[in-house]
C-alpha cells in the first residue's frame, strides 16, 4: 500500500471588504504590505504574486480588479499603491456626493495626530 504525504498546501486567500469609499483604508494598508514585500524580493513584485486568491465585495472588488488584472506581459496593471490615487481621482463619479463630505472627515479630521492622542488615551 502506498504512503502518502502529510505535507498539505498552503492556500492564501485574500478578501477586501466594500464600503464605498471607505476603500482607501485597505488601499493604504495594502500598499504599505505591497512596499514591505517589494523590500525583501525586490521592486518588480505585486500583491497578487502572494495569494492564489483575490476577491472582494462592492469596493473590495473593484480593488481586486485593480491588484489581479494583467497587462499586455500579464504582470498586475496596478501597484497597491496605484489604488488611493484611483480613488481620490475617481470618487466624483463613482461615489455620491455625500462621500466627499465623509472623506475629508476620514482623511483629515478623524485621524489628525490630535484625535489619534486623544483616542490613544482613552483606551
Amino acid at each position: 500500500m502506498g504512503r502518502t504525504s502529510s505535507v498539505k498546501k498552503v492556500f492564501t486567500v485574500l478578501s477586501i471588504d466594500g464600503g464605498g469609499i471607505r476603500g482607501i483604508i485597505p488601499g493604504t494598508i495594502l500598499a504599505f504590505l505591497e512596499s514591505k514585500l517589494q523590500e525583501l524580493d525586490g521592486a518588480h513584485v505585486r500583491i497578487a504574486d502572494y495569494f492564489d486568491v483575490i476577491s472582494g465585495t462592492s469596493t473590495g472588488g473593484l480593488i481586486t480588479t485593480m491588484l489581479a488584472a494583467p497587462n499586455k506581459h500579464n504582470r498586475p496593471m496596478f501597484a497597491a499603491k496605484d489604488i488611493n490615487h484611483f480613488y481620490l481621482q475617481h470618487t466624483p463619479k463613482i461615489f455620491p456626493q455625500r462621500y466627499l463630505i465623509f472623506i475629508v472627515y476620514v482623511v483629515f479630521l478623524k485621524f489628525t495626530k490630535k484625535n489619534m492622542h486623544n483616542f490613544k488615551r482613552k483606551i
